[in-house]
């Protein structure tokens, strides 16, 4: 396992991946994937030691780059 993987563990469970979207559309992309994963949002992932581990496989997603700078929301 990567020492990265292994500084993301949360409450002693390894996340199966760890993605750094670097774009909201980069981000919107991953959260689009088909499928059941679940995603851990993480900014600078601190603190994930605390509270329970997710009760399935799930993947760490950093959020930093890809919401970094303005972003605007549509009200409609």
């Amino acid at each position: 396992m990567s020492s990265v993987l292994d500084r993301l563990q949360i409450a002693g469970t390894h996340p199966a991946r760890h993605l750094t979207p670097s774009t909201l559309d980069d981000l919107r992309s991953v959260l689009q994937e088909p499928g059941n994963e679940t995603f851990v949002p993480t900014g600078g992932s601190t603190r994930l030691e605390l509270g329970y581990p997710p009760g399935t496989t799930y993947s760490v997603l950093d959020v930093r780059e890809a919401l970094s700078g303005e972003v605007r929301h549509n009200t409609a």
